[in-house]
């Protein structure tokens, strides 16, 4: 399993989340699981896809972190909202 977890503002929340199911539709990649965290301002959308190539392209257009099983790969400043 492949994970990646993206930051979004909570006020971008529902635009981010649209933009996501319409670029996994037309990309026909079909996540395993999806997880949310939340403060106040952020959320945290975590991820699951069954094949690397599919989360690599997640993390790089959606600038994510991307993790497998055995090593995480920085994509974006976790200081720094979406």
């Amino acid at each position: 399993m492949r994970s990646v977890t993206v930051r979004i503002s909570a006020a971008e929340f529902s635009a981010t989340m649209t933009a996501i199911g319409e670029w996994l539709d037309t990309n026909r990649y079909k996540p395993t699981r999806y997880k949310y965290d939340h403060d106040e301002d952020t959320v945290l959308l975590t991820v699951d896809f069954p094949a690397v190539v599919e989360a690599d392209a997640f993390a790089m257009h959606f600038d994510g972190v991307h993790r497998s099983s055995s090593r995480a790969h920085l994509k974006f400043d976790p200081g720094r909202a979406a």
